[in-house]
């Protein structure tokens, strides 16, 4: 997040979209998935026949 305005920049610039419109997407997305969606990404893995080992789970 320290970078978010550097990194939207260059994304934006990558993409052909308004830096703006970029850091915006950014600032808003989810960078921590609660437990419906671990257990979505989990069952869609297993309809694939994907392993699912998620690295951290929040206690």
């Amino acid at each position: 997040m320290a970078r978010l305005g550097e990194v939207a920049r260059g994304e934006a610039e990558r993409l052909g979209v308004h830096p703006a419109l970029m850091e915006h997407y950014l600032w808003n997305f989810r960078y921590h998935l609660e437990e419906p969606d671990r257990l979505g990404l989990q069952a869609f893995a297993e309809a694939l026949g994907l392993p699912f080992r998620p690295l951290y789970y929040p206690e």
